[in-house]
């Protein structure tokens, strides 16, 4: 349940993740930082902490400062790449990513990935909520590409918005003691 991974280089070709390829459980109380770079036509999706999420995974309390670069074919994400089994947030539902945050930089290159600052896809029966992503690194990204009708509650900060006692006062319902 709980998981670090530091300083990660991670090359590849199918499902990366900065801490799992694939999850189908509980992350919780989990990060990963370091660098992604995709540089094959990766099949499924490209997560700073997971790769491709299945149906009934939760994530919560974690976070990733992964800087993902990719000019894939898969979906990009700085949290999370695809959230089913056809990427991150995809048809295999409900997801649920809860009191998390990404602030690594997302480059898809000349790609027209499908690229979220949290998320790269999310279903219409996934939830997330109090997430947030950070904005200075990949203002371009929405929070969650392809969301459909997820429910989501999550928003982009500044990077000085996410630190110190700036992070307390902006991002609500965050558990910072236990992340």
């Amino acid at each position: 349940e709980q998981s670090s991974a530091q300083n990660v280089d991670v090359d590849g070709r199918d499902a990366l993740g900065g801490l799992v390829a694939f999850s189908g459980g509980t992350i919780k109380n989990s990060f990963a930082t370091g660098a992604i770079d995709a540089d094959f036509e990766v099949q499924q999706g490209v997560g700073g902490l997971v790769g491709v999420v299945d149906s009934d995974t939760s994530i919560e309390d974690s976070y990733t400062i992964i800087a993902t670069s990719g000019s894939s074919a898969g979906l990009i994400g700085g949290l999370v790449g695809d959230g089913g089994v056809a990427g991150f947030f995809g048809d295999a539902t409900p997801v649920t990513i809860e009191r998390s945050y990404a602030a690594g930089s997302i480059d898809t290159g000349d790609s027209e990935n499908e690229a979220g600052g949290l998320a790269g896809r999310a279903g219409e029966d996934d939830v997330i909520d109090d997430s947030y992503w950070d904005e200075t690194v990949g203002p371009e990204f929405p929070r969650v590409s392809g969301s459909g009708d997820a429910e989501i509650s999550a928003e982009g900060l500044s990077t000085d918005d996410m630190q110190g006692g700036e992070a307390d006062a902006n991002m609500d319902g965050f558990d910072f003691e236990n992340t």
